[in-house]
């Protein structure tokens, strides 16, 4: 397998053959399966690259922004160049929302780090292209300008998508999960209540994702002087795992995607994780189970003050699901459940 990354400008959020990195030795051992990483910026560059390992299964990653047409010639020039008997595109958004979706047709497997659990919701068309943007359009009046991030798929390609593999998968959420299991600090000791720092990163212009977090910060500012609340603007990454080691409750609101490194940073530095409802996504590893993993509230964040005042007032119930969540994190590196995931998207179609 040859497993290409292809950039040009700009980097994706993530590396997203981390795993593959980490797995690399038992992926070959266990599934048989040998994997070489590359990357490329360019056609002439993949073709290349394709050309001199000959790989049977091509596992490509390109960026957000490169366009699906060009995708489709890498695609098709790889094959001209090689031996290639199975295509498999990695979508490297942020979001249940691609561009990619008219690759449908191109390849054998679509996989998605966060898709939905009803794969139909990718035949329809969403305001922004993203459900949550319909939701703040539709719901809640804003005005997104011309944003657009999304496409929809043909029905007979649906069986085509599956979920991959998300942020959680990493050596770092691994450690840091496993530190804190080891020495974990008692719940009365946490100094924070609720943990809000999660201000965007500036980038210059103010678009819908910074509008929704300053709404998540001001919800948590109106909780009063009685509740022990973060600061919200960005701070260095040390400082920041500290303070969620030292907080009983994390918000994490959607932002480009619904899921970000926060929430799993979270769950591994053992506090409680609060976040918009993920009902309607799949993904893994999942720790996304209503109630049980991690508190589930309304989009708009009208239930926040309720529910954050429920579990500052029920502490046992609070740690008791702080704990499931980094247990049903690293369970899955325990378990080694990555390596069986990988296998069954081998293994696809059967």
């Amino acid at each position: 397998m040859l497993a290409l990354a292809y950039a040009k400008t700009k980097r994706a959020s993530w590396d997203p053959f981390l795993p593959l990195k980490m797995y690399r030795s038992d992926i070959a051992t266990r599934l048989s399966v040998e994997i070489q990483v590359a990357g490329a910026d360019d056609i002439q560059g993949a073709v290349a690259q394709v050309t001199a390992i000959q790989p049977e299964i091509l596992l490509i990653a390109p960026t957000w922004d490169i366009g699906c047409e060009e995708v489709k010639r890498l695609i098709e020039a790889s094959r001209a160049a090689g031996s290639i008997k199975k295509t498999i595109f990695l979508d490297t958004c942020d979001a249940t929302s691609t561009p990619f979706l008219p690759l449908l047709a191109d390849v054998d497997l679509f996989v998605k780090p966060y898709l939905f659990r009803d794969t139909s919701l990718y035949l329809r068309q969403y305001a922004g292209g993203y459900i949550f943007t319909d939701f703040l359009v539709r719901q809640l009046g804003w005005d997104i300008h011309d944003w657009y991030f999304g496409s929809c798929a043909e029905k007979e390609q649906l069986g085509k998508l599956r979920v991959g593999w998300s942020y959680g998968v990493s050596r770092r959420y691994r450690a840091l999960a496993n530190f804190t299991s080891l020495l974990p600090l008692p719940w009365a000791l946490r100094t924070t209540d609720v943990n809000r720092r999660f201000c965007p990163v500036e980038r210059g212009v103010r678009q819908w994702f910074e509008r929704y977090r300053d709404m998540a910060s001001t919800s948590v500012e109106r909780l009063g002087n009685q509740v022990r609340i973060s600061g919200y603007r960005r701070v260095g990454y040390e400082r920041y795992l500290l303070e969620l080691m030292t907080s009983k409750i994390a918000l994490s609101p959607f932002g480009w995607g619904e899921i970000c490194f926060r929430d799993y940073e979270i769950v591994a530095c053992g506090a409680l994780l609060i976040k918009p409802d993920m009902t309607h996504v799949r993904v893994r590893s999942d720790i996304f189970q209503a109630n049980e993993t991690y508190v589930p509230i309304k989009w708009d964040f009208s239930n926040l003050a309720e529910k954050i005042d429920h579990y500052l007032s029920h502490p046992d119930e609070a740690k008791r699901i702080a704990v499931a969540g980094r247990r049903c994190l690293l369970k899955y590196f325990k378990q080694d459940q990555f390596l069986e995931d990988f296998k069954d998207l081998m293994d696809w179609p059967r």
